[in-house]
């Protein structure tokens, strides 16, 4: 659904969703020929100690000046 919403909508790029275990980073995207997001798990970051993954979803979502 908030796929659709960004897809139709002219006002945002970029959205956030998660269900608390799965954070995914969604983009506008018209085509859904491919993939338009991220999907980061966030229990397997924690419990797994990924710090891999989670130094990736850091830069991701760190605001750079």
């Amino acid at each position: 659904m908030v796929q659709e919403y960004l897809n139709r909508s002219e006002n945002y790029l970029w959205a956030l969703a998660s269900n608390g275990l799965k954070l995914l980073i969604l983009r506008d995207n018209a085509s859904l020929t491919r993939q338009a997001y991220v999907e980061f798990d966030l229990e397997g970051i924690l419990d797994g100690e990924a710090y891999s993954d989670f130094r990736l979803l850091w830069l991701l979502c760190h605001q750079s000046g």
